[in-house]
């Protein structure tokens, strides 16, 4: 087997840490470098890691999700390095199959399949359609982007590619570093049968304040009127489009409900952001 490095982000997790180092320490893959980034928790988090056989690296404040993602990167001793985030639990043999994968000298990073384990209120159903983090059942190579919940990278490709951008603090930060990556000439691979259990549970304003980061048009564009209104008309009408054809399909009126205010609530804070950030550079934190 491979050596490789495991570093897991962490931010007020303590709810979910445990049950994750629990998934990460049984997996049927050895590991004997695993480092928990702690960026900047004011719970738990910290006094439950230590009680597992991790390297444990603190951040003094939060930084967001870019550094946290970076420290570990830079803290792993082995060229492969896998990552999980907190609030997931790693089936059995996920490590196993993600490494399989970059046995490829050609295949520069690998993600697995995240499902929902909590799927029965109505925010916690809309996200599991209208927010999915994997991209089906079957193997795809140079898949658009690697969620980055799991994965696992060459250090030395990271590297080259100049690591996470840690200006996008919470969220898009994987998308960023795919596209970065495969505009380098590297392989990524989408590897279904590596599956993480996600724990996350949303009420109605988080499911639709992390809907609008997740698709925050400033990413795309600069932080000017008219790349906004283009934005809104032609991505959050897509969206919408998006939203309504799967809860239609699947005859949910509660969620067909929900897209229609997670997008109304997309465009005004688009709006109210312009007026704030009127003229600034793309790539903005949040």
């Amino acid at each position: 087997m491979l050596n490789l490095s495991l570093y897991i982000p962490c931010f007020n997790v303590s709810r979910h840490i445990s049950s994750c180092l629990e998934a990460v320490c049984s997996q049927t893959y050895p590991l004997k470098d695993i480092i928990v980034v702690d960026d900047g928790s004011t719970d738990e988090t910290v006094s439950i890691a230590s009680r597992y056989p991790v390297k444990i690296v603190r951040h003094g404040s939060n930084k967001g999700l870019g550094a946290a993602r970076n420290t570990g990167i830079r803290a792993a001793t082995h060229d492969l390095v896998a990552s999980i985030d907190a609030d997931c639990i790693p089936w059995p043999d996920w490590l196993e199959r993600l490494s399989d994968c970059l046995k490829d000298d050609t295949v520069a990073g690998a993600g697995g399949k995240l499902v929902e384990t909590n799927r029965v209120s109505l925010p916690d159903r809309w996200r599991t359609f209208n927010m999915r983090q994997h991209w089906g059942d079957n193997f795809i190579r140079n898949p658009a982007f690697l969620f980055g919940n799991n994965t696992i990278f060459r250090k030395s490709v990271l590297q080259q590619a100049g690591f996470y951008n840690e200006r996008l603090r919470t969220n898009f930060e994987d998308v960023a570093l795919s596209e970065t990556i495969r505009r380098g000439g590297h392989t990524l691979v989408y590897q279904p049968a590596a599956v993480v259990e996600h724990l996350r549970a949303d009420t109605l304003s988080s499911v639709i304040r992390t809907n609008w980061k997740w698709r925050f048009l400033g990413y795309r564009y600069d932080i000017t009127f008219g790349n906004i209104m283009k934005g809104i008309f032609k991505q959050r009408t897509e969206e919408l489009r998006y939203f309504l054809g799967q809860d239609v399909a699947r005859r949910d009126l509660p969620c067909a409900a929900l897209s229609l205010v997670a997008v109304g609530y997309a465009v005004a804070a688009d709006l109210k952001y312009l007026v704030s950030h009127n003229g600034e550079r793309k790539v903005h934190p949040l």
